[in-house]
């Protein structure tokens, strides 16, 4: 079991910020992908990966709501919802290769793509941009420290932030860099292996 001071850090604390987060990132999803109601629906029809995408995060940010609420007031009935939510999520999560710990991430989540690695020790911003096969983790058996990320950080495919570091906001970090030391200038772009500034 975590410990209760990690709680404090969680996104969703109360009901009203469940359903401002669900709304809001629906909306963001939505601009991106789905400008149209007849659009969604179609995407809808067509059960298109942005969909099933869309799915897991509502499931996720519900789970992460009663996860709060169980451990910060002991309620059965929370403990069951969560216990529901979970299982939902994960089942979704391993058929889309999303093993995402949403519950300290901020709001404005996107994937993009499938195949995603956040650890649930990794404390993000808002506005977290994935565009699949990402990684956000601890550096291994012997560190189990793990990023701190600011607002508005855009991942490029395959990119990596391992360990102990921390990424300032508004930073975009190239297709297939491995992160593994921090960047507290904001607003720059960074790549390679292991990455650098680039501009």
């Amino acid at each position: 079991m975590k410990d209760k001071s990690v709680y404090l850090n969680y996104r969703i604390k109360c009901h009203q910020e469940l359903v401002d987060i669900l709304q809001y990132e629906k909306d963001m999803y939505k601009q991106y992908m789905y400008h149209h109601i007849k659009d969604y629906l179609l995407g809808l029809f067509k059960s298109d990966n942005i969909v099933k995408i869309m799915k897991w995060q509502r499931i996720t940010r519900i789970t992460d709501y009663h996860d709060y609420q169980y451990h910060t007031t002991g309620s059965k009935w929370h403990m069951l919802m969560y216990l529901w939510y979970i299982r939902k999520r994960n089942r979704i999560g391993n058929k889309l290769g999303l093993e995402i710990s949403t519950e300290l991430i901020g709001k404005g989540l996107i994937v993009y793509h499938f195949n995603n690695v956040v650890n649930s020790n990794a404390i993000i911003g808002e506005n977290l941009h994935l565009h699949g096969c990402n990684v956000i983790g601890n550096a291994g058996a012997s560190d189990l420290r793990c990023p701190i990320i600011g607002n508005n950080v855009m991942m490029g495919a395959g990119a990596k932030v391992i360990g102990n570091v921390t990424i300032a906001d508004n930073i975009k970090i190239g297709a297939g860099a491995v992160v593994v030391s921090s960047f507290t200038e904001p607003g720059i772009t960074i790549g390679g292996v292991p990455a650098r500034k680039l501009k």
